[in-house]
């Protein structure tokens, strides 16, 4: 069973907020701030903040809703106050605003088959990884994520 809602553990978004995302905005000289969340499920899971957003999942179903953008009110619980705008109330579904939508790019993707997406700055892997793979898999699956991570996010270590 799929559990995703939008801000799903807000410590994490407000750390990222606060001081991750604007320390890397400050180290990105220009260009597209890139960011890739994986296994993104029905839409809830990629970040609202970046110019460009690739949000990927092997679910076809789930890309299809995070593509409509409209939610169940479950899934809107944790939004933080100041952000209620993001969405329009229709029914008993909120739909996400069209122009947030706009910078999301849905992709079905295999993360264990797939080529993996370069020149990454962010990547969000938030619960595929370590809910659903052995070990093992796990330490795969996290060796290809750290090599899609732009050289600049990590400079000139080993990878």
């Amino acid at each position: 069973m799929t559990i995703s809602r939008f801000f799903r553990d807000r410590e994490v978004f407000d750390t990222l907020e606060g001081s991750v995302i604007p320390d890397l905005l400050r180290q990105k000289d220009s260009g597209e701030f890139k960011v890739w969340s994986v296994g993104c499920a029905s839409g809830e899971e990629p970040p609202g903040v970046s110019l460009s957003v690739l949000a990927t999942d092997i679910d076809e179903a789930m890309l299809m809703r995070a593509k409509e953008g409209r939610y169940k009110k479950s899934s809107v619980r944790e939004v933080p106050k100041g952000r209620e705008d993001f969405f329009k109330l229709g029914g008993d579904q909120y739909t996400l605003n069209a122009a947030i939508r706009e910078t999301v790019e849905f992709r079905r993707h295999d993360l264990l088959h797939d080529d993996l997406f370069p020149d990454m700055d962010m990547i969000f892997c938030r619960n595929v990884a370590f809910t659903y793979f052995s070990k093992e898999t796990q330490v795969k699956v996290l060796h290809k994520i750290f090599r899609s991570l732009e050289e600049r996010v990590f400079g000139d270590r080993e990878r």
